[in-house]
């Protein structure tokens, strides 16, 4: 009955088959993997640092950035703002101009015709 049943192996996990082609290595070998392991891993933490310390100091940049737009913004319409204030003033100087012009000159023309009355009198009086 011996004959029907195969016989069972145990089956070796991937770690064991590595460990395994690893031992039967000469030891410059092993000594080359060894290097050529610690410098990836020495590569890959490194990268890993990397990419983290260049992302929180791009999220300090970003957040920078985002002060000085709002910074920026609030200047521009302050600037705005003042431009529209004296924009305003000067329409009301040019306002209040022509308004002085007017009365200057219906001042002048007043005048005018007071001279004229006093010359047309004084040229009455005179003995002809």
């Amino acid at each position: 009955m011996e004959g029907r049943f195969p016989i069972i192996r145990p089956k070796a996990t991937w770690l064991e088959r590595l460990g395994t082609r690893y031992r039967s290595l000469t030891p410059h070998v092993q000594g080359a993997l060894v290097t050529a392991a610690v410098a990836i891993f020495v590569w890959l933490a490194s990268a890993v640092f990397q990419h983290f310390w260049y992302a929180r100091e791009n999220s300090f940049l970003r957040g920078q950035l985002a002060n000085k737009k709002d910074e920026i913004q609030r200047l521009q319409r302050q600037l705005d703002r003042a431009e529209r204030d004296s924009n305003n003033e000067i329409t009301q100087l040019k306002l209040d101009l022509s308004a002085a012009k007017r009365d200057g000159e219906a001042e002048a023309t007043r005048l005018r015709n007071k001279i004229t009355i006093y010359n047309l009198s004084v040229t009455q009086a005179l003995p002809q």
